[in-house]
């Protein structure tokens, strides 16, 4: 074996018709038995470096695109495994460059969740782990923000599963207020966090699960000081969830000196605030002026709503 992964194998034969390659020594049996010199070479081990989208739906089929290194022509397969599952196989698999293949997924009625991403190519195979995720299509799971970790349910089966299988993630700091929503559109919920003392919104843009700047994440400055975030789909399409914030109180701007108008008179038309628990389909109303015993899920640091409302009117 050289250097670079040839292999040579040598021999005598007595074939008369002994396999040979344009430029050799001897094409043709010269006596009773000829010595040989054979190169093996190997084509280079195909890789995965991304595959677009990472996830789909699981009531229709989806177009990806893999990219990575070496693709063969001729014949390529793609597959998607999972333990305790039946192999998932692509259809229109198209090898459009070495670097890039394309494919149809047929994930309809598949089980949720991550899935091995399985590449043939060459009679070589690649696999990507946890390569692609098979979204619900509108399933919620449930999870707490506490201090500044996020325990979520991945698995949605109402138990603490362990970081491995279920999620923990650390982001934003004591004190600030969590929310969530599709961020970026593939059709996954990601984290954030809403900052009171600065009105500043931080979101997990990416879904990492941890703050990669601005300009991978996003960060916004919308609302005043001690406002309610809230997030959703204004604009009744398909898109990315936008963000409010409300005030709940008539308070003093501490930057401007000017009122605020109390929830009454509030700057978008709301005739009273309603604070939804995610995955709960209770939701409770409150009354500006009372103050409610049960403790508000959606405030971190372990502070009772109660208590944020009596600051605010003492």
């Amino acid at each position: 074996m050289d250097a670079i992964g040839n292999v040579y194998v040598t021999g005598a034969t007595k074939s008369t018709d002994f396999p040979t390659t344009p430029g050799a020594y001897q094409t043709k049996l010269r006596g009773m038995m000829d010595a040989f010199v054979t190169k093996c070479s190997f084509p280079a081990a195909p890789t995965i470096t991304s595959i677009t989208p990472t996830s789909g739906y699981y009531n229709a089929p989806v177009q990806v695109t893999i990219t990575g290194t070496n693709f063969a022509s001729g014949t390529n397969t793609v597959r998607l495994t999972r333990s305790g599952q039946s192999d998932i196989t692509a259809t229109n698999v198209n090898r459009n460059s070495a670097t890039q293949i394309t494919c149809t997924l047929p994930i309809t009625g598949k089980a949720v969740g991550d899935w091995n991403v399985v590449l043939t190519t060459g009679g070589q195979t690649v696999t990507k782990s946890n390569g692609f995720t098979v979204a619900g299509a509108a399933q919620d799971s449930i999870g707490v923000f506490r201090g500044r970790t996020w325990y979520l349910d991945y698995n949605g089966n109402g138990v603490w599963n362990g970081p491995s299988t279920d999620r923990q993630y650390t982001f934003g700091l004591v004190g600030d207020v969590p929310v969530s929503g599709d961020w970026d559109k593939d059709g996954r919920t990601s984290i954030g966090v809403f900052r009171w003392s600065t009105r500043t919104w931080y979101l997990d843009y990416n879904g990492k699960g941890v703050w990669n700047g601005p300009s991978t994440d996003r960060q916004y400055k919308f609302g005043l000081t001690g406002d309610i975030p809230i997030t959703g789909k204004w604009s009744g399409t398909s898109g990315t969830p936008s963000i409010q914030a409300v005030e709940v109180t008539n308070v003093t701007n501490p930057e401007t000196g000017n009122k605020v108008p109390d929830v009454t008179k509030p700057v978008a038309k709301v005739p009273k605030i309603e604070i939804p628990v995610q995955s709960n389909s209770v939701i409770r109303p409150v009354t500006p002026g009372a103050v409610p015993s049960n403790k508000n899920p959606i405030v971190s640091g372990g502070l009772e709503f109660s208590e944020i409302l009596k600051r605010k009117f003492s």
